[in-house]
């Protein structure tokens, strides 16, 4: 882990999915896990890495970009749309989603986030 993360109180967890207390289940076409209680799930596989801010002195590699190509997207049903296969009703999904270092559902903030208690100045 960088020195920039531990100072910011980041910390390593082998197990991840104990500590967040969420089930690994088998991905169907790439090697890492999903998550079981995730009710829409896509399995990527990397396709480029792009570094941001690569001309800025002392900056380089501090940010990248990834683009991945998904190869397998699972929605369990109470989330599609009625009558129309393989579309997420997205009235009845309800994500997760970070902004600017803060956590959002669709409507409104939801819970504080760590994240937003580092300095984004540093993330420049």
């Amino acid at each position: 882990m960088s020195p920039f993360k531990t100072a910011a109180g980041y910390r390593y967890f082998k197990d991840k999915f104990a500590l967040a207390q969420l089930t690994p289940t088998a991905s169907e076409v790439v090697e890492p896990s999903r998550i079981m209680e995730c009710p829409l799930q896509m399995e990527a596989e990397l396709v480029a890495v792009n570094e941001m801010n690569r001309d800025e002195e002392g900056k380089e590699g501090f940010l990248l970009g990834l683009e991945v190509e998904v190869l397998r997207i699972q929605a369990e049903e109470h989330i599609m749309q009625i009558g129309v296969p393989n579309k997420v009703d997205t009235d009845r999904w309800r994500p997760l989603m970070t902004a600017f270092q803060h956590l959002y559902g669709l409507s409104a903030r939801l819970l504080p986030s760590r994240l937003a208690e580092i300095d984004e100045e540093k993330d420049r």
